[in-house]
């Protein structure tokens, strides 16, 4: 499939926080092209929970049939993720949620850098309970049910 990837490498950029204008951007983006799923996160936060351990270096965490890479401190989910977790459970997540387009904007903090404190990992279980852990790679967990939306053939 398609994909938009940035990377933003200094605080500010076009004379806002990177984090702000990484949240607009994704908002942009979501309500115009209507993506099925996308997230902010730090290189690190990505190492940890989607690639491999051991080489070689691969992205376990990549299947979309099966399940979400991960939780990132920025998540959007589009309409088949609403469709299939449901919006009342997304949109009264224990964290800031809001409709754009036909998906949900989520965030589990106010940017990349937070995600390996305790308040951000409290945050992130709250979220996980709630929304329900099926929906989401787990390299601690891989045996267990997931469930992903139905894909076109």
């Amino acid at each position: 499939g398609n994909h938009i990837a940035f990377q933003l490498r200094a605080n500010r950029f076009e004379g806002i926080g990177s984090a702000d204008w990484a949240k607009r951007m994704l908002e942009a983006i979501a309500a115009s092209l209507r993506p099925v799923w996308g997230a902010g996160y730090s290189g690190s936060e990505y190492e940890r929970k989607v690639m491999s351990d051991v080489p070689p270096l691969r992205a376990e965490g990549r299947d979309f049939s099966e399940y979400l890479p991960g939780l990132f401190w920025l998540n959007y989910f589009g309409e088949p993720y609403v469709e299939l977790i449901g919006p009342d459970r997304l949109l009264t997540v224990p964290t800031l949620a809001r409709g754009v387009g036909d998906g949900v904007v989520m965030e589990l903090s106010g940017g990349p850098s937070a995600w390996d404190d305790g308040g951000y990992r409290g945050s992130e279980d709250a979220v996980l309970n709630h929304l329900g852990r099926g929906f989401f790679f787990s390299k601690h967990d891989r045996s267990r049910a997931t469930r992903a939306p139905r894909w076109p053939s």
